[in-house]
């Protein structure tokens, strides 16, 4: 979407590059598992991510407050995705990547 806004000479203002397909983070958790075959994820409770967060200086906003946005106007001047659900992005991005590339645990 980027690249596509960058090379449109129509766009400009503020646009909110999200995925089409708005989900909650368990059920992106949950998606991430199955596209990695991991069976089981553990939770990260509220105080382990502000503990976290202190630590490395930055706030856990984007983690644990909701944000439900659409992309709304890059969709209305004609931004087509290509991947329309996040099974079939996950998908793509797991399967460009080696296995070791990517850890969980």
């Amino acid at each position: 979407m980027i690249d596509w806004l960058f090379n449109n000479e129509i766009c400009d203002g503020i646009y909110n590059c999200v995925a089409p397909d708005v989900v909650s983070n368990s059920s992106f958790m949950k998606t991430l598992r199955q596209v990695t075959g991991h069976r089981f994820g553990l939770n990260a409770p509220a105080f382990l991510l502000e503990a976290g967060a202190f630590i490395i200086g930055t706030e856990t906003e984007l983690m644990l407050k909701s944000r439900w946005v659409v992309a709304r106007k890059a969709l209305k001047h004609g931004f087509e995705f290509k991947y329309k659900m996040l099974d079939d992005a996950l998908r793509n991005i797991v399967l460009a990547l080696p296995r070791n590339q990517y850890h969980f645990f």
